[in-house]
C-alpha cells in the first residue's frame, strides 16, 4: 500500500516557480501588443496635440482681436466712408429719359447749429439751450441759433431730403426788431454781413465735440449775405449734380449727400454799389469793432442770439 502510494505520487509544482512563469508569460504578451500598435497610438497622440495647439492659437487670436477692436469700436464709426443711398438712380433717370417734375422750393431746416471759437481753436462751446418753467420742473427748449461775431462762428448741418435736389440756396429770415429777441449790431446800423462757406469733409463730424481745429481746411465760398431786421436774405443758387465718383470722395454737397455743412463767418464792413457788393475783412483792432463785439457778446450772455432762424 505504501509502495503503491509512493509510486503513483506526482510532486506538485512549486508555487513560487509557477507564479514566476505566469508573470513572465503575461509580461511577454503585454509587451507584444504595444509593439504591434505603437505607431497607431503615436499617430493619434500627435493629431490630438496638433488640434489642441490650433484651438489655443485660434482662441488667443480671437481674444487679441476683440481687445484691439474694443478700444476703437466707437471711434471707427467716424472713419467709415460715406455711403450712397441712391445707387444707380442717376443712371436710371438718364437712360429712361424721365421728365423731372417741378415743385415749389422745399424748406429744409438746419438740424444742427454749433458755435466754434475763432480766438481759441481747441475750445468746445456747449450747445446753446434755454429752459422753461413747468409745473413738474424745468425743461429744455430746442432752438437753433445762428451766432456770428468777430470771435464766434457757426457751423450749420443740413440733412439729406431726397434724390434730385441739385438746386440749393440758403435763406435766413429775421423778424422785426419789435417782435423778436434777436440781436443784430453792426457799424453801419442794424445790419451785418455774414460770409457762408461750404465745408468739404471726408468723415462724420461730432457736433457735440466740435472745435475750430477739427474743421477741415478745405472750404468753398458760397455767398456773403446781408442780415437785417424784418428781412429775408437768400443766397444765390449753387447747383451741383453728384455722380458716383463724388460719393467715393466723401464730399458733402447740398441736399444730395448725407449732410451739408456750412460755415457762417461774421463781417462788419460792407461797401455797396449799384452793380456789386464788396465785402472786406473786419478790423478787430478798431474801437468800434470792439464795442460791437462787446455788445454781441453781452447779448449772448443774456441768452439772445445774434440771428435765429
Amino acid at each position: 500500500m505504501d509502495a503503491l502510494t509512493r509510486g503513483s505520487y506526482v510532486p506538485l509544482l512549486d508555487d513560487e516557480k509557477m507564479s514566476t512563469d505566469s508573470i513572465e508569460t503575461g509580461t511577454q504578451n503585454i509587451t507584444e501588443i504595444p509593439k504591434r500598435y505603437l505607431w497607431i497610438n503615436q499617430f493619434f497622440f500627435l493629431v490630438i496635440t496638433i488640434c489642441t495647439l490650433v484651438d489655443v492659437a485660434l482662441i488667443g487670436s480671437i481674444a487679441w482681436r476683440n481687445a484691439q477692436q474694443g478700444d476703437t469700436k466707437i471711434s471707427s464709426i467716424d472713419n467709415l466712408k460715406i455711403g450712397n443711398p441712391y445707387i444707380n438712380l442717376e443712371a436710371l433717370y438718364r437712360e429712361a429719359n424721365i421728365s423731372v417734375p417741378r415743385y415749389d422750393p422745399v424748406i429744409n431746416v438746419g438740424q444742427g447749429l454749433v458755435q466754434v471759437s475763432l480766438t481759441d481753436p481747441h475750445k468746445v462751446i456747449p450747445e446753446y439751450t434755454e429752459t422753461g418753467n413747468l409745473s413738474i420742473g424745468h425743461i429744455a427748449r430746442f432752438r437753433r441759433h445762428l451766432i456770428a461775431t468777430p470771435t464766434i462762428s457757426t457751423v450749420a448741418q443740413f440733412r439729406i431730403m431726397d434724390f434730385g435736389m441739385e438746386s440749393c440756396s440758403l435763406v435766413i429770415t429775421v423778424p422785426d426788431e419789435i417782435t423778436t429777441r434777436d440781436t443784430i449790431v453792426g457799424p453801419t446800423g442794424k445790419s451785418v454781413v455774414v460770409h457762408i462757406h461750404q465745408i468739404e469733409v471726408q468723415n462724420r463730424l461730432n457736433l457735440r465735440k466740435l472745435s475750430r481745429s477739427l474743421l477741415p481746411p478745405t472750404r468753398k465760398h458760397i455767398a456773403s449775405m446781408v442780415i437785417s431786421y424784418g428781412k429775408t436774405a437768400e443766397s444765390g443758387v449753387f447747383p451741383y449734380i453728384m455722380g458716383f465718383e463724388d460719393w467715393e470722395s466723401g464730399k458733402y454737397f447740398c441736399f444730395q449727400n448725407l449732410n451739408s455743412l456750412f460755415y457762417f463767418e461774421y463781417d462788419d464792413v460792407l461797401e455797396t454799389s449799384e452793380h456789386q457788393t464788396r465785402v472786406q475783412p473786419p478790423d478787430t483792432t478798431s474801437s468800434s469793432n470792439k464795442d460791437t463785439s462787446e455788445k454781441l457778446l453781452e447779448a449772448i450772455r443774456d441768452k439772445r442770439p445774434a440771428v435765429d432762424f
